[in-house]
């Protein structure tokens, strides 16, 4: 189990990183219009929320 979880982990460490890259690269395309780089920011924010949370069950799932 503990490799899985590893395997877990990176994968999503490599979904947000390569999330933040999207983000600074719409950021810098975006950067004269300043309501889409807010609405980015939310959607990044809703994403990693969701990743976060879903370690977090995943966790509480293998205690059991």
């Amino acid at each position: 189990m503990g490799g899985t979880m590893a395997m877990k982990i990176n994968g999503y460490k490599i979904i947000m990183t390569s999330m933040v890259v999207i983000a600074v690269i719409l950021q810098i395309f975006f950067h004269l219009n300043p309501i889409v780089s807010i609405i980015i920011k939310v959607l990044l924010g809703v994403v990693i929320f969701s990743a976060i949370s879903r370690i977090i069950l995943d966790n509480k799932n293998k205690d059991k």
